[in-house]
């Protein structure tokens, strides 16, 4: 693990640990894609580094983000069942996420 400064962290860098509050409280669970605006919010709230994993060049690992970005909608919606609308949701978001609407990778259904 290693304590970057959050203006040296690039947009969905996922966090290596979770994030607490003082009481111990999970406020980020690890393994979370530190987007943009999600960056912004934390140092706005006078957080000034959290713990990222070393962050490899974009073209060495885009199946592994693809991966990652899997995994963290499978957390993200764990809880909401499945169906077609339900399924919809989750590959906008995959597509979204991954910076292009046409000629993303679909999703592989469960």
């Amino acid at each position: 693990m290693v304590m970057t400064p959050i203006p040296s962290i690039p947009p969905d860098t996922p966090l290596a640990e979770s994030l607490l509050d003082e009481e111990g409280r999970v406020l980020l669970p690890a393994g979370t894609l530190l987007t943009g605006p999600l960056l912004s919010r934390l140092a706005n709230r006078g957080i000034r580094e959290l713990p990222v994993a070393p962050v490899e060049p974009p073209e060495a690992n885009a199946d592994e983000r693809e991966a990652r970005l899997r995994l963290h909608l499978d957390q993200l919606f764990r809880h909401a069942g499945s169906g077609p609308a339900v399924e919809a949701l989750r590959q906008a978001i995959f597509e979204h996420r991954l910076g292009s609407r046409a000629g993303a990778p679909r999703m592989t259904q469960k």
